[in-house]
């Protein structure tokens, strides 16, 4: 008699999903994607709930998180996060979250190409998110912030002149850019902002065993070329538009990132050498 084969272990995932923000909504389907791919990688059957959420702040969704209303969500690290929550350190997008283009408004355009240095633009106002890392990142880099609690609110702060530049990361801006929200507004030719930063999945302190299937899985698929193959099809065209050699980096320190970060795996992150795929 033939023995019977092994039960696949299956795990029931609570995952938040915003289906009303066409903002974030295409990198929650890449997440959805990858999570999925770490699941599968790692040889354990995927139950996946969607929890309904609205558009909230990152600190609200660390509270609901430690509150078991959903299992997991993808934010940007720091260490003060870091110890808030279990962090699974592979960065979600390659680092490409702290690569940062400028939204700005149309009649500035000009203005900035003629800037040449990062005191120049730390004398305009940029806007950020008012808990986001990257507010903190900029600030302690001498730049000016106005801080404000929407995406949408900060894109009509361009639009209205009320700030000079809003950077967004060169996996975000392009998609929002689609959106024609304002027609004042454009992508800055000129500038990249570069510093480290990552957004890493993260689940609540006590779940050792849903970090471990997710650490698991995303090695894998790095290891196998499966999570390459994923992001490059969601983001490769972006890159490519993005033409990040040819303009000028603005590279600053990032004293939010903790000494855990695996900076020292290159393959975790896109670099200006690295040869995108056709």
């Amino acid at each position: 008699m033939a023995s019977e084969e092994p039960v696949q272990p299956i795990f029931t995932l609570n995952y938040p999903v915003n289906s009303s923000n066409p903002i974030y909504r295409l990198q929650d389907l890449y997440i959805q994607d990858v999570v999925r791919l770490a699941f599968q990688q790692s040889g354990v059957a995927l139950d996946f709930h969607n929890v309904p959420i609205p558009t909230l702040p990152q600190s609200r969704s660390i509270s609901l998180i430690q509150q078991g209303v959903y299992d997991v969500h993808w934010m940007a690290t720091s260490q003060e996060r870091e110890k808030q929550l279990l962090p699974v350190r592979i960065p979600l997008f390659k680092g490409l979250i702290g690569w940062r283009l400028m939204f700005v408004h149309q009649d500035n355009v000009k203005r900035f190409a003629a800037l040449e240095t990062k005191q120049n633009l730390q004398k305009l106002t940029a806007g950020q998110g008012r808990d986001w890392p990257d507010t903190k990142v900029l600030e302690s880099n001498g730049f000016r912030v106005f801080k404000a609690t929407t995406t949408a609110g900060l894109l009509q702060m361009v639009s209205l002149k009320r700030v000079d530049y809003f950077p967004r990361s060169v996996i975000e801006i392009w998609h929002e850019y689609n959106l024609k929200q304002y027609d004042a507004i454009v992508i800055d030719p000129t500038f990249v902002l570069q510093y480290p930063a990552a957004q890493y999945l993260f689940v609540r302190k006590d779940n050792q065993i849903l970090h471990d299937i997710l650490e698991t899985g995303l090695n894998k698929a790095i290891a196998n070329g499966t999570f390459d193959q994923l992001f490059y099809q969601y983001f490769g065209s972006m890159l490519k538009d993005a033409n990040l050699k040819q303009r000028k980096i603005i590279r600053l320190d990032n004293p939010m990132m903790s000494a855990q970060t695996p900076l020292g795996r290159k393959e975790l992150w896109y670099s200006i050498e690295t040869q995108l795929p056709d």
